[in-house]
């Protein structure tokens, strides 16, 4: 089996707009990404990214720019919204963390202390993946120190 770095590396030898492959350490992504709106996250250490799989017209939608935050908390949940963009049609990406396990309270302590990660566009097309664009993400320190682990 794969680790998370593993997995993370083979993902971004990958050039842009190239299918990823449902062999080797990628394949992981094929049993995780079932349908749209789904978030994957993976990291260790002090290197953590988020995988975001959608078709490509709603992708189209996710700039990094003007992103809005959101922030919620629910009995050992941490729910985290980013809003792209603001103004005239927004559409949200959400990230939802349980506490109450180790990956997720390790993302959480890495959100808190750096304050970004990585967030990669995974397109589906035809029940094939594809990767699209990354986008380095940092959340505001009103954000950032109202996170808990």
């Amino acid at each position: 089996m794969n680790g998370d770095l593993d997995i993370i590396r083979a993902f971004l030898a990958l050039d842009e707009d190239a299918e990823i492959p449902s062999a080797g350490p990628c394949s992981f992504f094929y049993e995780f990404f079932t349908d749209t709106a789904l978030v994957l996250f993976l990291g260790e250490g002090d290197e953590y990214h988020a995988f975001y799989c959608d078709f490509d017209q709603e992708l189209e939608q996710v700039r990094g720019e003007n992103i809005q935050w959101n922030l919620g908390e629910e009995k050992n949940m941490l729910y985290l919204s980013a809003i792209f963009p603001p103004e005239d049609n927004p559409f949200l990406v959400h990230f939802a963390f349980d506490r109450t396990h180790g990956m997720f309270s390790d993302f959480l302590n890495h959100l808190r202390e750096a304050g970004d990660f990585t967030l990669h566009l995974v397109a589906l097309q035809y029940g094939r993946l594809y990767r699209n664009r990354s986008l380095p993400l940092t959340l505001p320190d009103s954000i950032r120190k109202n996170i808990t682990a």
